[in-house]
């Protein structure tokens, strides 16, 4: 399924609803829009395999131009709305973009991009010094696929915080539009969206699990409704306005509801299933949520780098850490050193399960971090101790940081759910940013 198929059978239904200002695209403007720059692309040269980069706040046509990159067989880097000139030129250059795009309100940063491999700028929401109108170039463009359509890809950075930000280039299928990929299957499987869901999103769309969660509820026909920002007590009301149905959070969310006086006061009977990553859940927030929502929380460890993924249902975190096993889809620890036999001794210790890992592209010499081993990029496999029904508990932070500085791999907002600690209040823990990132 893509938006093209979507739009032939219910052509005004909302694609996407911004949650601040209600504006909506339906799945017959998503499509058309996104031909319509789908044809700019080629009319600029673009062929399957070349790069696109764009720098937007959540706007209304955020997934607009990733839908337009991917039916065109391209790679696609969003990049972070917070960066500074120096980290935004980086990105762009080294993942080798040929358009750029951004947004009005984003034009002081923005304009300082000087790669010199990018061909056209187009600005959404106005103009500035040189960009050319976004609404002006596609104006007039086709509405209708272009003749060659075939999937593209993202390309996505991590934030930067061991080194230079690191691009993730996956091998691209040119598969035909309409083929479903893994993660789509995954969610099908974890979490049984439809084309009746609504799916809220409440983070910035530049990470890798909204950018790609959206893409994937709108392969079904689901309604994608976005919050420009996160506020606990309006993603309340729009779960009981919107009649959400699934949701992906951070513990940080949970914490800033969970202090809400009047939580109570929003009927969420409509939620059906709320997916929470990126970090490890303290014990008393997750425990709350599981007596305030019910058994509807989902779980899962993974990365943008997608080699490995482990996941916890609303069964297995009543435990202390929550509980996971690989999904029955044939992913395991990869054999990696030493074959399968070795691969099986691993996973008796715990090996999260792995996957080949993904070609990390043009690291800079002068960067002393490394990725991971020569050729095999990064990899999220930890060792921990089984217990004897197989289980993996999810840890916090901090047993994983040498490891994870020993590699010279990404290490998210480290222990920093902990140092809110839990809703009732206690200790405060105090958070000192040492660069403006994603963090």
């Amino acid at each position: 399924m893509h938006p093209g198929a979507i739009a032939a059978v219910t052509p005004d239904k909302p694609a996407v609803i911004m949650a601040g200002s209600g504006q909506v695209v339906t799945y017959r403007e998503l499509e058309e829009e996104s031909n319509r720059l789908a044809h700019l692309f080629r009319s600029a040269g673009l062929k399957p395999g070349d790069h696109i980069a764009f720098m937007l706040e959540n706007h209304p046509l955020f997934l607009v131009i990733a839908w337009a990159a991917q039916r065109s067989g391209l790679y696609y880097t969003a990049i972070s709305s917070r960066l500074r000139s120096e980290e935004l030129n980086y990105i762009v250059e080294n993942c080798e973009a040929r358009i750029f795009i951004s947004s009005a309100g984003l034009a002081e940063v923005a304009t300082t991009v000087s790669a010199p491999g990018v061909e056209r700028r187009l600005m959404l929401d106005g103009v500035a010094e040189g960009f050319e109108s976004y609404e002006k170039a596609v104006e007039g463009l086709p509405a209708t696929p272009i003749e060659d359509e075939c999937q593209g890809s993202d390309m996505l950075y991590s934030s930067g915080t061991t080194g230079r930000p690191k691009g993730v280039k996956p091998t691209l299928s040119q598969a035909p539009l309409d083929t479903p990929g893994p993660l789509l299957q995954l969610i099908q499987f974890l979490f049984a969206p439809s084309d009746d869901s609504v799916y809220l999103s409440p983070a910035p769309l530049y990470h890798a699990a909204p950018l790609r969660y959206c893409l994937q509820f709108q392969r079904l026909g689901a309604t994608v409704v976005v919050m420009e920002r996160f506020d606990a007590a309006e993603y309340l009301a729009l779960v009981e306005r919107y009649r959400v149905t699934h949701s992906q959070l951070v513990p940080t969310m949970f914490i800033k509801m969970l202090k809400l006086p009047s939580r109570n006061d929003y009927d969420l009977s409509s939620l059906k299933c709320a997916i929470h990553a990126a970090a490890p859940c303290p014990v008393p927030v997750k425990e709350q949520m599981l007596d305030w929502w019910g058994p509807i929380i989902h779980e899962y460890y993974a990365g943008t780098e997608g080699n490995g993924f482990l996941y916890a249902g609303p069964r297995r975190l009543a435990g202390p850490q929550g509980h996971g096993r690989p999904p029955p889809s044939g992913c395991g620890a990869h054999p990696g050193r030493g074959g399968r036999r070795a691969a099986a001794r691993r996973a008796r210790h715990g090996l999260l399960l792995r996957r080949p890992a993904l070609r990390v592209p043009r690291r800079p010499r002068q960067d002393p971090l490394r990725a991971g081993p020569a050729g095999q990029g990064l990899d999220h496999a930890r060792r921990h101790r089984l217990p004897r029904r197989g289980r993996l508990p999810l840890p916090d932070r901090p047993p994983l940081l040498h490891d994870h500085l020993r590699r010279g791999e990404h290490l998210p907002p480290g222990g920093g759910e902990r140092a809110v600690r839990s809703p009732e209040g206690g200790r405060r823990g105090r958070l000192r940013r040492t660069r403006r990132g994603d963090g």
